[in-house]
């Protein structure tokens, strides 16, 4: 790329003439090539100011790979913006969801103002009703997960709004809607754990503080007050005696720690769960079933094959004794990846065993996603056994 190139490239970062920089840098692929390849060389060095333009630049285009290149190379997300819009206001506004997914990813912070006032937030919703992109819907509910401050007003204001997009419409005002509810229940369920409190009613306290964490624990960023609130009501069950009570809250809580990505703290939570039922449960009922699958689970994404194989066929038979025709959907997963294992150990013998009970409980349920699961698992077993 001739110097010239160099100069005026540095003039559109300069003058936020981003689309016209990736068209003379020879379109999306050429763009991703050269910035990278001047900073490569050291050509930004004396232009700092210009870098994180660059980054702005490729936030705007959605050039996801190159702008994730450059903060692994420690540009600011929101130093470039001269434009009055920085990378991740950009990314919102243009509807790059891959790009905004990946910026929430490194937790970048959420509330800050491009020059209009606008955060980013504030950002996807102008940018839903003025500039609509098929991805704002996915994107305005990726930011709420991740804990953008959404002002009450919001849920009046967009159903006032002309959207140009009747999809966009009811996509948000139907997530703005449950936001608004779910706010409402937590409060609510803030003011039961209060009143708990004042009770000295160790019980009334439990299930107060057990309903609030199943409440924090519908949105991502709230998790962990769901986890502090659950871990109360676990001593507190502890300490009434109430074992299984117990042990459902810490199964909660290695849940939150497993969408989180926290397998070692799921695993232990899960643990500890299924051995409270394992010591005092008397009954065959779905509370223990699940017990035993979530830890299979897990340890399975751990690596502990043997560990988790053992736990799937202990689930799979508490799931065949659930009420009169077992749970289907619970034995067939279990069933499912039973046959996984057994394919992977290239025991076919075993393999077609379990694969049949896993398609017959499939047929016996009415769950799109278990059926979804049983077939991804029939396509590998009949590639496997040629059946």
């Amino acid at each position: 790329m001739t110097s010239d190139a160099w100069t005026e490239t540095l003039r559109d970062l300069d003058e936020g003439n981003f689309t016209s920089l990736q068209e003379l840098l020879g379109g999306p692929d050429g763009f991703d090539r050269q910035i990278v390849d001047w900073h490569d060389e050291g050509r930004f060095e004396q232009v700092p100011d210009l870098l994180a333009e660059a980054l702005s630049c490729a936030c705007m285009l959605g050039r996801t790979e190159t702008a994730e290149y450059l903060l692994d190379n420690g540009v600011d997300p929101y130093a470039g913006m001269k434009t009055g819009l920085s990378g991740p206001h950009y990314s919102v506004s243009g509807g790059h969801f891959e790009t905004v997914r990946m910026l929430l990813d490194r937790n970048i912070p959420l509330e800050v103002e491009n020059m209009y006032g606008g955060t980013l937030f504030g950002q996807a919703m102008w940018s839903a009703l003025h500039e609509h992109s098929p991805g704002h819907p996915a994107i305005v509910k990726a930011l709420i997960e991740a804990g953008a401050v959404v002002d009450p007003g919001y849920n009046k204001w967009w159903k006032e709004q002309n959207v140009p997009d009747p999809d966009t419409k009811r996509k948000i005002g139907d997530m703005l809607q449950h936001l608004a509810g779910l706010e409402e229940k937590i409060e609510a369920a803030r003011t039961e754990v209060a009143n708990a409190e004042a009770s000295d009613s160790k019980a009334a306290l439990a299930a107060s503080l057990k309903a609030l964490g199943g409440l924090l624990r519908r949105l991502p960023f709230m998790r962990t007050g769901s986890n502090d609130a659950y871990e109360r009501a676990a001593s507190l069950y502890c300490e009434l005696g109430l074992p299984l009570d117990e042990a459902w809250v810490k199964r909660h809580i290695g849940i939150n720690h497993e969408y989180a990505g926290r397998l070692e703290d799921a695993e232990r939570m899960y643990d500890e769960a299924l051995a409270l039922y394992r010591q005092h449960a008397t009954d065959e009922t779905l509370d223990y079933a699940n017990a035993v699958r979530y830890p299979a689970v897990v340890k399975n994404r751990l690596g502990k094959r043997d560990e988790s194989a053992k736990l799937w066929e202990e689930a799979h038979d508490r799931y065949v004794k659930i009420g009169p025709g077992g749970l289907g959907e619970g034995v067939a997963e279990a069933a499912a990846w039973l046959t996984i294992f057994a394919l992977d150990k290239n025991d076919l013998e075993l393999a077609r065993k379990w694969f049949e009970q896993a398609r017959k409980a499939s047929s016996a349920s009415d769950d799109p996603e278990t059926h979804k699961f049983i077939a991804e698992v029939e396509a590998r077993f009949r590639q496997a056994t040629g059946d």
